[in-house]
């Protein structure tokens, strides 16, 4: 049998799907108790060393991570030998869904468009992944490498 493929193939008629819509008009995670806002989003992990840098000295600001419930495993961890790896080789752009990324609890969370604005945070989750991108910032770029965040901003009253 022989196929001619010169010929355009044509569509086979669908019945046209009715529009679909979500009551969620932003990236929020549902109803937690305690929680008075809590988001999952995607940013650049140059935007992430943002938050982590000691503006004066340019190192790793280590009070961001006093509520983390395990501190840096160090370089040599399996785990971030792992984490440098994919940073430093041909599958950063994956670096998002092959990591899990990292959880900041804030005290106070103010949301405008497409920013958010971070006050008196804690990466309580994530000090694994912070660490091993702040040791390899030399070769993060603006648009490859992002890390799932987790947002949390507890009701304190």
């Amino acid at each position: 049998m022989e196929l001619d493929c010169s010929s355009s193939i044509e569509p086979l008629p669908r019945p046209q799907q009715p529009p679909l819509s979500s009551p969620r008009k932003s990236p929020c995670r549902p109803p937690i108790a305690g929680v008075e806002q809590a988001y999952l989003g995607v940013l650049p992990a140059t935007e992430l060393m943002k938050l982590l840098a000691d503006a004066d000295s340019g190192e790793i600001r280590r009070t961001v991570f006093e509520d983390n419930v395990r501190d840096f495993q160090g370089t040599d961890a399996p785990v971030n030998a792992r984490i440098r790896e994919t940073l430093r080789g041909a599958h950063t752009a994956r670096f998002a869904v092959l990591n899990n990324g990292i959880t900041i609890v804030v005290r106070d969370l103010r949301v405008t468009a497409n920013s958010f604005h971070l006050t008196d945070y804690q990466v309580v989750n994530g000090a694994q992944t912070s660490n091993v991108l702040f040791e390899n910032r030399d070769v993060l770029t603006s648009g490859t490498e992002s890390v799932c965040a987790h947002t949390l901003d507890p009701d304190r009253r």
